[in-house]
């Protein structure tokens, strides 16, 4: 921290961090860091600091009990596994704030309280200390504390049983210390002394209100025990479901956090895992079983689960796999013992049912479950792998037997007809009729190649001792999809040394050659409504983000012979496991390491439509040529990339024109950009589709690239709404619908075109004209576009972006744009819905 009033003298901290351990000291430069001195070393192991907003000299130090060792990281302390407190010693009443007046020569306690401290920018006097080391409700020391006299005398001002836990009904996991230090748990805002902001293990934090409350900022309680994320917190998962008959009901399966369930489409969230005083083997350890409030147990503070299956009829019955712990290098032989459970209510209640599987105090591993839709419905056949080996239920999975041992398989998949059976994993990939006699199918491609491969799924790397053999992450099968509308056709995919996309059209007795090259394949996807879209996903690293780069998610239209990357909107280009909804306009679902889930709808269509669309904007229409100008091309101010984006409509953004097309001069030369809408024929507030287009001289509107002026309409939309929009001008849409089966032709400077609402277009000269003076893009033509945009823009340097005042589009703005265009269409409306 370099001091606000003297640039030269710098403060630095050492400790904690997440990649290594160090003293809890601190130090201070006051030549700009060229050599530095030790201070507050009297006082013990420093966990903050501040300074005085203007007395050089005065410095204040919070501080705490660390177990510091010489060994380079935290995590090699050996007192716990996570190493955030195997870093943390003494209790909730070490550590004390002190304050220095010589620039940290000597120190004076002024509280006997520790914690992040605030000394207030306008008032160093006023003084907080939130405390993040112990924020539990037992300790009186909790919460946050002020002083407004220098530390005379202080008050707590907050309480920690005000703070927002999120879904984790355990405070005490709520609030554990960041990976990165405890200094780096919470930290004040520098240029507002009442603000702290920080994450946690698990969410991101702030408070606004200098500590009295501290806020989830990474997820809200829409309602009760219902949660919607904000995008921000660390969730990595496995596993995903979306149920067939009922695409709202969406389940899924995290490493640490557990088991969430939507009924609402991913709006909402709710999690559970297995009552902890039922199941304390199961889920984090809360406390004594039986003593643990009821919610408490049944949200509880976490656990792992691998795999989920939910039966295709009834929604509200769901499979799942539960374990304590995770399956990393430490615990891969002693950990991770995994028990299998079954509800009827959506996961809020679980039943234990492992008749037939090994004990639980056998440690295993719990993958594949998998269901066959043929099944009688009420006791469904089930198949799951357990260490490798596949298990068969023929009664709902409340009893099991072995169908196939002596491999390491992981994964299943039964075709919707049952009549045949799949596993996959490190040892190849192999078929059954009905779980019975079981032939290995795969090529030798599908098998590990390495000799020492990891038992498990969850790390992209191994760290193991010098000179010792490598142990390479998993290889092998990572996941199994049968065609939805062909029980003969799988995809297989290969992670690993061959990995990638293989497919096989006579149920594995014969394989394309590799669809998808690629080291890193995790999941595969079948759009259920249209069998030539398929997903494939690609993720270096399957336990957390930010390590390197991967494909991310793939897309094919041509039953995967070739693939498109479909990232947008990813914070970055790691995928999980995958599911496409059954449905005519469904939606894809995706694992996101570090990120969780993510959804989007599938852009498979079946149904191009051709548009032959001609409109006049009014801001350049010009009557004695009855074309548009198209100043702004000559001046070489038309943007090569749509600027729709940007000024802040909804569009996707990355349209860009083909730069040749600037050169066309007369009737088809280029004016400027344009929005066209298909809105649904049944539903005109819906935007089925959105297109960036460009508008000529003679009001042609053609694609970006100059060609006619096309539109990809979902199969399931056969009649649309056509709305036309601009940056600057007042759109509008068509009062009737139109057949998408047949090309769509519609001359709007004709008179006759029914539109809707009052008023839509102006009459110029014969002819409808877009209404222009919407300076601001807000669909409405008032004082503001006037006052707030044309003053601001009049005679100033014309920006193509920021100079929406110029309405008749001639690369300035002026008294023309007013008088000619806003005041005559001012109290104007835009008529959409």
């Amino acid at each position: 921290m370099v001091h606000p009033s003297d640039e030269n003298i710098v403060y630095a901290m050492t400790g904690k961090s997440r990649w290594g351990c160090g003293e809890a000291n601190l130090y201070r430069s006051v030549n700009g860091g060229a050599s530095w001195m030790e201070i507050g070393a009297a006082q013990g192991d420093v966990l903050d600091f501040d300074l005085h907003p203007s007395d050089t000299e005065t410095v204040f130090l919070s501080t705490f009990q660390s177990n510091y060792t010489t060994l380079p990281n935290c995590f090699d302390l050996g007192f716990s596994d996570d190493g955030a407190t195997a870093y943390l010693g003494g209790d909730e009443n070490s550590g004390e704030l002190y304050k220095s007046t010589n620039g940290g020569m000597s120190f004076t306690q002024i509280c006997d309280k520790s914690g992040i401290i605030s000394v207030g920018i306008d008032n160093p006097d006023n003084i907080k200390i939130l405390d993040v080391l112990y924020p539990y409700d037992w300790n009186d020391n909790a919460g946050t504390w002020e002083t407004v006299n220098g530390g005379q005398s202080w008050n707590q001002i907050g309480l920690v049983q005000n703070w927002e836990k999120g879904y984790s009904e355990n405070q005490y996991f709520a609030f554990a210390s960041s990976f990165n230090g405890y200094n780096k748990t919470v930290t004040k805002n520098i240029f507002n002394s009442d603000q702290f902001f920080g994450s946690y293990g698990q969410w991101a934090w702030a408070s606004f209100d200098g500590g009295v409350t501290l806020n989830n900022v990474s997820t809200k309680e829409i309602s009760p025990n219902h949660w919607r994320s904000t995008g921000v917190e660390n969730i990595e998962g496995h596993v995903l479901e979306v149920n067939r008959s009922n695409p709202d009901v969406v389940y899924m399966g995290a490493w640490d956090i557990g088991f969430f369930y939507s009924t609402d489409h991913g709006d909402s969230w709710t999690r559970t895992q297995p009552n902890y005083n039922q199941y304390p083997e199961y889920s984090w350890n809360l406390g004594t079983p039986g003593q643990i409030e009821a919610n408490m147990a049944r949200r509880g503070a976490g656990s792992n689960v691998t795999t989920i299956v939910n039966d295709p009829v009834r929604e509200n019955v769901v499979w799942a796999s539960f374990s304590k712990e995770q399956f990393t290098d430490e615990s891969e032989d002693t950990y991770a013992k995994t028990g299998l459970f079954r509800s009827t209510n959506y996961g809020e209640d679980w039943t234990l049912i492992t008749a037939g599987l090994p004990a639980f105090d056998q440690s295993f591993r719990m993958y594949g479950l998998s269901i066959d839709p043929s099944s009688n419905q009420n006791s469904r056949t089930m198949y799951v792998t357990v260490d490798g080996t596949v298990y068969k239920s023929t009664n709902d999975g409340l009893a099991w037997s072995v169908a196939l041992s002596g491999h390491k398989l992981k994964f299943t998949a039964v075709s919707d007809d049952g009549s045949v059976v799949y596993a996959g994993g490190q040892d190849g990939f192999w078929r059954s009729q009905n779980g019975g006699a079981w032939t290995e199918v795969g090529t030798p491609a599908m098998r590990k190649q390495s000799a020492n491969v990891r038992p498990d799924i969850v790390p992209t790397w191994v760290s193991y001792p010098d000179n010792a053999e490598p142990i390479y992450p998993f290889e092998g099968v990572f996941d199994i999809k049968i065609d939805p509308n062909n029980n003969s056709k799988v995809y297989v995919v290969v992670h690993g040394p061959n990995g990638g996309v293989y497919r096989s059209i006579n149920k594995g007795n014969s394989w394309s050659n590799n669809l998808l090259p690629d080291t890193d394949l995790r999941g595969i996807a079948i759009a259920p409504a249209n069998s030539d879209v398929v997903y494939a996903t690609s993720s270096m690293n399957y336990h957390s983000g930010g390590y390197g780069n991967s494909l991310g998610i793939l897309y094919s239209v041509n039953g995967g012979d070739s693939w498109q990357p479909v990232n947008d909107g990813m914070a970055y280009n790691y995928g999980g496991m995958i599911e496409v909804e059954y449905g005519d306009n469904p939606y894809v679902w995706a694992w996101s390491p570090g990120t969780g889930v993510q959804y989007a709808r599938v852009p498979f269509f079946s149904n191009e439509v051709n548009l032959n669309i001609k409109v006049m904007l009014q801001g350049p229409y010009n009557t004695a040529t009855n074309l548009m100008d198209d100043v702004l091309r000559t001046s070489n101010n038309i943007p090569v990339y749509s600027p729709y984006t940007a000024l802040g409509f909804e569009v996707g953004g990355g349209a860009t024109l083909n730069a040749g097309l600037l050169n066309a001069s007369g009737n088809n030369a280029i004016v400027d950009w344009v929005i066209v809408e298909l809105r649904d024929g049944s539903s005109p507030t819906e935007v089925v589709v959105v297109k960036e287009a460009l508008i000529q001289r003679d009001g042609d509107i053609v694609n970006p690239d100059g060609s006619a002026l096309t539109m990809k309409v979902p199969s399931n939309i056969n009649n649309v709404y056509v709305a036309i929009r601009h940056r600057n001008h007042l759109g509008f849409r068509t009062q009737n619908s139109y057949n998408t089966n047949a090309a769509i032709t519609i001359d709007f400077t004709q008179t006759n075109i029914p539109l809707y609402g009052a008023n839509a277009m102006n009459f110029v000269d014969g002819k409808n004209v877009m209404i222009s003076g919407n300076a601001n893009s807000d669909g409405q033509v008032n004082s503001i576009d006037s006052n707030n945009y044309w003053r601001v823009q009049n005679s100033g340097s014309f920006y193509y972006l920021n100079s929406g005042a110029d309405l008749n589009m001639d690369g300035s703005v002026n008294a023309v744009d007013r008088n000619s265009h806003w005041r005559i269409n001012n109290s104007k409306t835009e008529q959409l819905d």
